[in-house]
């Protein structure tokens, strides 16, 4: 099982995902279908923080989430 899979299996917090997983600069960003994104810090696997977007994130790049809802 791939490093950012493991860790992510082992953070019961974090709901159902299905974008893949970012690291840039030493954090792991990880979004989830409840509408959170996850920070956490690679080499010690603690949260740094995370941010409620209202929305399921569905898509994730190289360098960015993107949450999208309807009004």
């Amino acid at each position: 099982m791939p490093l950012l899979a493991l860790l992510l299996f082992l953070l019961p917090d974090i709901g159902r995902t299905i974008t893949t997983p970012i690291a840039h600069d030493g954090l792991i960003y990880a979004a989830d279908q409840n509408g959170l994104v996850h920070c956490l810090d690679a080499k010690t696997d603690r949260r740094v923080w995370v941010h409620g977007t209202r929305a399921p994130v569905n898509i994730a790049t190289d360098e960015m989430l993107y949450a999208i809802r309807r009004e």
